[in-house]
């Protein structure tokens, strides 16, 4: 009668070890889930920001393209701004009748330029842009100066 005994109570140890076992062997496959998926979802996080970034910056751009436009059309003096608003660095360019901005991804190793054709001559002008700044346009006869401005 004792061995009967035993030899239920090792059974019942036997299944609770085997439940600890598969639990175990549960949470180490979880573990190694997230270890191998973590990456994957940082760098897709990463890639909607930036992607989130450019349509910022073609949005500047486009704002930029429009305001110059209509300076073209007012006289010599007028003076319109353009605020920008980037989250990471922009390197903005404007010469030879184009604005453009690039954008520089270090995590993700990438790097895109957005452009577009204005209306007058821009006196060369090249700005990065780091934080919230101001883009003065002035028209001076046919030519279009430009200036920024940090807003703190």
């Amino acid at each position: 009668k004792n061995s009967r005994v035993f030899c239920v109570q090792s059974i019942q140890g036997f299944r609770k070890a085997q439940l600890s076992l598969e639990f175990l062997l549960v949470m180490a496959g979880f573990v190694l889930a997230l270890t191998l998926f973590a990456p994957i979802a940082i760098k897709s996080s990463r890639t909607a920001l930036f992607a989130m970034e450019m349509e910022r910056a073609n949005e500047f751009l486009s704002e930029f393209k429009s305001s110059t436009s209509r300076v073209s059309f007012l006289s010599s003096g007028t003076i319109m701004e353009v605020k920008a608003n980037p989250e990471n660095k922009w390197f903005f360019r404007a010469s030879n009748g184009v604005a453009e901005i690039t954008i520089k991804s270090d995590s993700l190793g990438i790097e895109k330029t957005i452009s577009k054709t204005i209306p007058l001559e821009v006196r060369e002008f090249f700005q990065e842009f780091n934080k919230p700044t101001v883009l003065r346009i002035e028209k001076f006869n046919d030519f279009i100066w430009l200036n920024s401005t940090s807003i703190d």
